[in-house]
């Protein structure tokens, strides 16, 4: 028996080339709607029919089969009849994600070339007054610390006016102000979590790495000895290992786990939980993996304002990967930050330019290390004040 597979954009299209390449005698195996590949992450990819048929080759070559050897015959149903049961394929979950997806790649349409270009023409101001001023005294001016620490130009003038207003209050040098003055800035970019104020459902999201997973565990832990209702869910079922390292976790705790592939699932999973408190781990996917956002939205969507969204951003990243992370989830309207591996990092000035953007949502906790639930902390804005202006110092 001879099969081949013909692809067309319409059901009528595909009769034909059958018609024409094997015959009226050939049989219809499948009928599939499909997506040919178009532009820049298929993007601009059109819907189109695969059809399977098949004829026996004695036919093909001209000779007639045998009595024993013929299949059952089915006539070559018409063009109609095809794109009827074409038609008939569940297009739903499809369009659904044609969606999402197109909601994704508009949040990630917005470029930040004006904030790079305000953050030069402050920079180049900057150079400028050090270029005509006398050269710092020991103590360094504010901006001149503040550069040295690895603070961006636009985040350099705030804090130095803030410092400049502490000095004026407190009648005393501006040298002594520009650690309070950072720590006044921060405290602005911080949120401390509030029980009363806490979300029955929290979505933990972002880029593949960053320890999702690991945190959500500690944030578990910490809540176990006070709340005994409570749930692990993880939709990430494409990494290995993922699901057995969540499943463990919870087994550790002694709390129910479960798992949900999609949307339809997740929503089921959630009214069974009932009462529980869930936290929900998702897959971290690559930057140009628009499905996998689209995916993410429509969680989010499904979700609806009972979830807390946790944007997870990792402290040895680079601050221009930090800020596309965050310009990239923001689709999801996260609640606030959690950045993890702050012990891993000797760089935290370009964590701290990232926190004190205002696209950035507030910072809520610190992860500093691997243990369970131990390595996870609140922020305080003058401790982080002191750490960033070490290195300047």
């Amino acid at each position: 028996m001879h099969i081949r597979r013909f692809e067309a954009a319409t059901t009528a299209e595909a009769v034909r080339q059958i018609r024409e390449e094997l015959g009226d005698d050939a049989l219809v195996l499948s009928v599939q709607k499909t997506r040919r590949k178009h532009g820049p992450f298929g993007l601009l990819s059109k819907p189109g029919v695969e059809v399977t048929a098949s004829i026996d080759r004695e036919v093909r070559e001209g000779r007639p089969a045998l009595a024993s050897e013929r299949t059952e015959p089915t006539a070559l149903p018409g063009a109609e009849a095809l794109a009827g049961a074409a038609i008939a394929l569940p297009l739903e979950g499809e369009l659904k994600s044609l969606r999402a997806e197109l909601r994704a790649l508009r949040a990630l349409r917005e470029e930040d070339g004006n904030e790079i270009r305000e953050e030069l023409e402050a920079l180049r101001r900057v150079l400028l007054r050090r270029g005509s001023e006398s050269a710092p005294t020991a103590s360094g001016r504010p901006a001149d610390l503040l550069t040295r620490a690895g603070f961006a130009a636009r985040h350099v003038e705030r804090i130095a006016a803030r410092a400049r207003e502490l000095a004026r209050e407190a009648e005393g040098p501006i040298e002594g102000q520009i650690e309070r003055g950072l720590a006044r800035e921060l405290e602005g970019h911080i949120r401390i979590p509030r029980s009363d104020e806490e979300k029955p459902i929290s979505l933990f999201v972002g880029a593949p790495g960053v320890g999702k997973t690991t945190t959500l565990a500690k944030i578990a832990a910490q809540t176990d000895g006070h709340d005994d209702r409570i749930s692990l869910l993880t939709t990430d079922t494409f990494r290995i290992g993922a699901e057995d390292q969540l499943r463990t976790y919870a087994e550790l705790l002694q709390v129910p786990f479960a798992t949900a592939a999609s949307a339809d699932a997740l929503a089921q999973r959630v009214e069974a939980a009932g009462q529980r408190r869930i936290l929900i781990d998702s897959a971290g996917r690559g930057r140009h993996d628009l499905e996998a956002m689209g995916d993410l939205v429509e969680l989010r969507e499904r979700l609806g304002e009972r979830a807390a969204v946790h944007l997870v951003l990792s402290a040895d990243t680079k601050e221009a990967d930090l800020r596309d992370q965050v310009r990239r989830y923001s689709a999801l309207r996260p609640d606030d930050t959690i950045v993890t591996k702050v012990d891993e990092s000797d760089d935290f000035a370009s964590v701290a330019n990232v926190l004190l953007d205002d696209a950035t949502p507030p910072l809520l906790w610190l992860g500093t290390g691997q243990r369970v639930p131990e390595d996870l902390v609140l922020p305080e804005a003058d401790e982080l004040a002191s750490r960033l202006l070490e290195v300047a110092a």
